[in-house]
């Protein structure tokens, strides 16, 4: 059974928090006291690892104290049914029919009870239930009066809509009270005969709900929370830790000290049978290979520097040491960064749960990363990505850091208004610290290292920045329409910067176009800034061109493909003529394939040994020859083609007002 959305009713800030859609790995942002910690545990009490329940004293929101009720919602959770799952639902209700691909599951500050497919209370028996009721009132109905009818369709309504109402009580509330007729007095007479065979039925399949109710349940994935992370500071008495181990005693700090043990793969209980031996080499060259074990699995998590791990027991007493590579010596573990110490204690935590006791777990973190260094804390993200694979996490930040831009789709927004703390997808609007978390991770440093405008054009580097431009000033000279005059194109380092930059431009509002090759890359940058981000704006102040939808053509093209290729090669030829010469080549002849133009000349002049082809000196030298043309005479293709690509990006910076 696999969490996919919730929603958060009641509980101390939110009223209704709005409905979260769940992805494996899914991050809240939010300024501090927004609320996003109070999301997170009215979720993890869903159900909790160690049982904690709601309390209506302490956590309904205060200035609205007159509406407390135990049967209140406080967490709407939606669940995915697994196959296994569904075919014992059909073996507890006997029948191979039915179809449950959902259950949601209400969170009540007493109790919870489950919907099937769409707020369907009782999936099958329920169904069978209108049925028998339906059924009955058909062949009862003569005999009964009108108004007992009524009543006993109201009696019918209140078992569809209510599913925690008794039905004993349909007895008292669906039949009225005789009169001095005997044909009033025959009606409820029948009316009670009617409702007692119903409530016999209505008792089986309230039975058979109770049992599926009680195996779903107990199919639910556990919620663990981990707010305070226990940071195990290198020291630990192994005598001790091993009573308190046998005593249930074991405090958070010896819980993540035998978490790294079992990764570094020593026994605490043949340690503690060690303490008596004479010779203990053993023991040493044990504890020798638990440290290069321990050290191999951090190799690969700590991008900072790399690090070795050594470990020392001397009697009862055990030690942690680390040294990097920028120095050499031995430093106790309890001697580094505050930083460090968590990253080590929490990393190693989640690599052993997610492997044995939290797999398959929810797994809620409030505000990891927060001693760590920006890189850090980027390795830390990384991480969760990996152990989303195997568990759904959630966690809340308000570090730039800690929001990976690649997956937007990961973001869920936290604000707290007049109507208390909600949730929302809008990571490009709203106002406040959130907002400001956003645009800090969205690149803030943009807006001292580029100019921007109100309208904006933004394209992979620098040569298609030459290029853009020598066009347009063309146009200008020529007297025909050119970007408008406010328009600023910005040169970025890849189409991957280009993204970024873009999704900047768009949290500050800007009108943008963003500018892409048809390569691979192109191709794979702009299918991330459709579906991950414009489709998250209402307006239209963004648009993506890519160099396909200038030429009208399909390929692997490149901005050097908006170029007549005679200008290109030419361009080609002037500046490696010389070298072509010293390899042989008397006569230069470009081969005629349909490959776009850089595949064409990086091969030809790879196979006459230039491998370092300099496309920014051929662009630099085709800019300048654009820059000098004064009329249209002899130069209408490459007019033609600088008013083609000129007009794609106006026509949709103009959409954009």
């Amino acid at each position: 059974m696999k969490l996919t959305k919730f929603e958060v009713k009641n509980y101390r800030s939110i009223n209704d928090s709005n409905l979260i859609d769940i992805e494996p790995l899914t991050v809240l942002v939010g300024r501090n006291e927004s609320g996003k910690s109070s999301i997170l545990q009215a979720l993890y009490k869903v159900n909790p690892t160690y049982g904690e329940n709601y309390d209506i004293e302490k956590e309904w929101p205060r200035g609205n104290r007159m509406e407390a009720s135990l049967s209140k919602d406080v967490c709407v959770a939606y669940f995915n049914i697994e196959d296994e799952e569904l075919e014992e639902l059909r073996k507890i209700f006997d029948d191979d029919d039915i179809i449950v691909t959902e259950i949601k599951y209400h969170k009540k500050y007493k109790d919870g009870y489950i919907f099937y497919n769409k707020d369907r209370y009782l999936y099958y028996g329920l169904a069978f239930l209108r049925t028998f009721f339906d059924t009955y009132l058909e062949s009862y109905s003569e005999s009964m009066t009108s108004q007992t009818i009524e009543n006993l369709a109201f009696a019918r309504r209140m078992l569809t809509s209510n599913p925690s109402f008794p039905i004993e009580l349909l007895l008292k509330t669906a039949t009225t009270q005789a009169k001095d007729d005997a044909k009033e007095l025959k009606s409820v007479e029948n009316a009670k005969e009617f409702l007692e065979n119903f409530v016999t039925e209505a008792k089986k399949y309230r039975k058979v709900e109770a049992t599926a109710s009680e195996y779903l349940i107990s199919r639910m994935p556990k919620f663990i929370f981990m707010d305070e992370y226990s940071t195990f500071r290198g020291k630990a008495n192994i005598t001790e830790v091993h009573r308190r181990k046998k005593e249930n005693l074991l405090s958070g700090e010896d819980k993540t000290f035998l978490t790294i043990l079992s990764l570094a793969g020593i026994d605490l209980d043949y340690e503690i049978e060690s303490l008596d031996l004479q010779d203990r080499s053993q023991r040493q060259l044990n504890i020798d290979d638990a440290s290069k074990r321990l050290t191999k699995l951090l190799s690969n998590r700590w991008s900072q520097r790399k690090y070795e791990v050594q470990f020392r027991i001397d009697g009862e007493h055990f030690y942690t040491f680390v040294k990097d590579e920028l120095d050499n010596n031995l430093i106790d573990l309890e001697e580094r960064s505050k930083g460090f110490q968590w990253f080590f204690s929490f990393d190693l935590t989640l690599a052993e749960g997610t492997k044995s006791d939290f797999q398959n777990s929810v797994i809620l973190l409030d505000e990891p990363g927060l001693y760590l260094h920006p890189d850090a804390q980027i390795d830390m993200v990384k991480r969760l990505e990996e152990y989303s694979t195997t568990n759904t996490i959630m966690y809340s930040t308000h570090l730039p850091f800690m929001i990976d831009l690649d997956h937007p789709e990961r973001i869920r927004v936290v604000r707290e208004g007049p109507e208390g703390t909600k949730v929302d997808y809008d990571i490009l609007g709203g106002g406040g610290d959130s907002k400001f978390v956003l645009q800090s991770a969205l690149g803030m440093n943009y807006a001292k290292s580029h100019l921007v405008s109100q309208r904006n054009i933004v394209v992979e580097g620098v040569h298609d920045y030459w290029l853009i431009s020598a066009f347009d000033n063309l146009l200008i000279r020529l007297n025909m329409d050119s970007l408008p005059s406010d328009a600023l194109i910005t040169p970025s380092a890849s189409a991957r910067h280009a993204v970024t930059l873009t999704t900047f431009m768009i949290g500050q509002k800007l009108n943008v176009v963003c500018i892409l090759d048809s390569d691979n890359e192109g191709n794979e940058c702009k299918s991330d800034l459709v579906n991950k981000w414009l489709v998250r704006i209402s307006d239209k102040r963004a648009a993506v061109i890519q160099i396909n939808d200038i030429l009208s053509t399909s390929g692997l093209n490149t901005v050097e493909d908006l170029l007549p290729e005679s200008i290109y090669t030419n361009a080609v030829k002037e500046l490696y003529e010389a070298l072509l010469r010293q390899s042989g080549v008397k006569r230069i002849i470009f081969p005629s394939s349909q490959q776009p133009i850089l595949k064409k000349i990086e091969g030809y002049l790879s196979t006459h040994g230039i491998t370092n082809f300099k496309k920014g000196s051929v662009m630099l030298k085709i800019r300048d020859q654009i820059n000098s043309i004064q009329s249209m005479e002899g130069n209408e293709e490459i007019v033609g083609i600088a008013e083609r690509t000129i007009t794609a990006i106006r026509t949709k910076l103009l959409t954009q007002e």
